[in-house]
């Protein structure tokens, strides 16, 4: 068979079809130059936080959030090297370039829009830029990072016209998974960590006849041979994130109808769920059948890390296969007075953020506190004797101070009650145990307190408000957060329950509440109004107690803490219950 060359449709090289788009793509100097101008704000005003990657630039703060190798020869970088020092949302770093491939595959679609300035843009450019202000003030990075993406959305927008925002919203929207949340996703690992272990006990008990426990997110069978945490890693955040960008990515690029791209994207968390469950039974499995050892040899492995992908990516391809129908329906002047009013609206921003920042400070604690040379956590104080119960520091645990920004101080002490009083309970609830949890310069120090109880297997029964009130020259009374709980384990094959009353607050200086969402509003409209970052330290006491004594535990703590308070703890209700503390000593600049 015979082919005629004239026949041949000649391909043109990317070189030659980039400079054919080039061309045709109008307002490029206008576009550019606020995009260069806007990425300048965010490099040298995009981060006030005082957390411990310092640094005054968003995007490099987004960079360490993304990839962070610690120590290392940096001039030996490799693959390994790079891939090593991805974090869990490490996949940021990928997000821009999937952005860039789908623009590029709907060229010639954008570049047939007819794409024009269109001034309302400036409007959307403002409300990224007060977006960006509010994230800057109240030093949450991630409402900046939203700001940054919405800019360019912004720009894109005030270049090319509505037209173009419409056709582009998806896939700007995929910018949403630059947003890091690993360190503060526990509302959302905490829930799978929790399904994730009971799934896996349901099968393996139910179904394979295995016999595994379950506390909490601890498991383990009768003979203790093995001994799992279902941690944060292994509740599949970063394999959600992934999966869900995933089906984001396949609904929209196969879809037109709004409830097909829904339920395409919304397959992702059952699919990732799936997934993870696979996971971690090939590990319950192996430590079932050779030893502990052997599963976490099936932890660490690189292959069994891709199981939950499997079912995923199959999961939505034949999702997509039943829901697929039809294929998807494939002024100079004005320039230069639009490119002034956003510039003008970048600069006035970076001079009010600039102020800003010369007027941060760090507030000072509502507790206790000494420095220690060379370390940027503090010494925290708890009373050596309440009310004649003898106590013992608990000392930290390593691997919990590891897991803690590097400036959190945490004391924690536990208290037993005189020998006189043991006739009045039993040996094994005659304790009580007490913690502070002070922040630095991080707010992640301190999470939702209900995952405390709920992570060593207690199941919280009742959350109300209490009261306890605070004798002295001055009483007074003060909130704490309640909760009552059960742990049911197994010894010697006997069922056990345990109960126990858990008290918490947050104090800092100058505030107390017992709501964790009162405590981060109060920490914003703080920053807003003053610009200081309040240190707030969580404070709980703890006592487990026989079915049936519940009140008679809960009156227990609240007498200690009502007696405890007034020595360590700087409010001034507390101060003036008695608490005895020179200014100076214990409260030094802490700019």
């Amino acid at each position: 068979m015979n082919s005629n060359p004239k026949d041949t449709v000649a391909v043109p090289g990317f070189g030659a079809e980039f400079a054919r788009c080039w061309h045709r793509l109008p307002n490029k100097a206008l576009f550019f130059a606020l995009f260069v101008a806007w990425l300048l704000l965010f490099q040298l005003l995009g981060n006030a936080t005082f957390g411990y990657i310092d640094t005054a630039s968003l995007l490099r703060w987004m960079l360490k959030a993304y990839w962070n190798p610690g120590e290392g020869t940096k001039s030996e970088f490799s693959i390994g090297y790079f891939l090593n020092g991805l974090s869990d949302d490490g996949h940021g770093l990928l997000i821009p370039i999937v952005v860039l491939v789908i623009l590029w595959l709907r060229r010639d679609k954008l570049l047939a829009l007819g794409n024009r300035v269109w001034v309302p843009g400036l409007l959307l450019l403002a409300a990224a830029l007060f977006l960006h202000m509010i994230g800057y003030i109240v030093q949450q990075p991630r409402i900046s990072i939203v700001a940054l993406f919405a800019g360019v959305y912004a720009l894109t927008g005030l270049a090319w016209g509505p037209a173009w925002l419409r056709a582009t919203f998806f896939p700007f929207i995929l910018f949403a998974f630059c947003i890091p949340i690993t360190s503060i996703g526990e509302p959302i690992t905490f829930p799978l960590r929790n399904m994730v272990a009971k799934i896996v006990v349901f099968i393996c008990n139910d179904v394979l006849g295995m016999g595994v426990i379950r506390e909490g997110t601890q498991l383990f069978n009768g003979a203790h041979t093995y001994r799992y945490e279902v941690a944060a890693a292994c509740s599949g955040l970063r394999s959600l994130i992934a999966i869900l960008a995933l089906s984001t990515i396949y609904g929209f690029m196969n879809f037109e109808t709004g409830w097909k791209r829904l339920l395409v994207v919304l397959s992702g968390f059952p699919l990732a769920i799936i997934g993870n469950v696979l996971r971690m039974m090939c590990i319950v499995i192996a430590g079932e059948m050779y030893g502990q050892n052997a599963g976490n040899y099936v932890h660490e492995s690189a292959i069994i890390s891709l199981l939950p992908y499997i079912p995923a990516i199959a999961g939505v391809m034949l999702l997509g296969r039943w829901l697929r129908g039809r294929p998807a329906e494939p002024v100079l002047p004005q320039k230069w007075i639009i490119l002034f009013i956003a510039l003008a609206l970048m600069g006035g921003t970076g001079a009010t953020l600039s102020y800003l920042r010369k007027h941060q400070k760090l507030g000072l604690p509502g507790v206790k506190w000494s420095p220690i040379a060379g370390s940027p956590r503090l010494n925290l104080y708890l009373p050596e004797r309440v009310l004649g119960y003898s106590s013992q520091v608990i000392t930290s645990d390593t691997n919990l101070l590891n897991g803690l920004p590097p400036d959190t101080s945490f004391v924690q002490r536990v208290y037993l009650e005189p020998v006189t009083n043991l006739v009045q309970h039993r040996i094994d609830t005659n304790w009580v145990l007490m913690r502070i949890v002070l922040m630095g310069t991080d707010r992640t120090s301190i999470h939702k307190p209900e995952f405390c109880l709920t992570g060593i297997g207690f199941n919280i029964e009742r959350k109300e408000l209490d009261t306890v009130h605070v004798e002295g020259a001055r009483p007074f009374d003060f909130e704490v957060m309640k909760l009552t709980a059960t742990q049911a384990t197994k010894i010697d094959g006997t069922n056990v329950v345990h109960h126990g009353i858990y008290l918490y607050w947050f104090v800092a200086d100058n505030e107390l509440t017992a709501s964790h969402g009162t405590r981060m509003l109060k920490t914003a409209t703080h920053l807003l109004k003053t610009g200081e970052l309040q240190r707030w330290a969580y404070v709980s006491c703890f006592v487990v107690c026989q079915p049936g004594d519940e009140n008679a535990a809960s009156a227990r703590v609240k007498k200690f803490i009502a007696a405890s308070v007034p020595e360590f703890q700087l409010t001034p209700g507390a101060r003036d219950a008695g608490a005895k503390l020179s200014q100076a000593s214990s409260r030094p600049d802490a700019n």
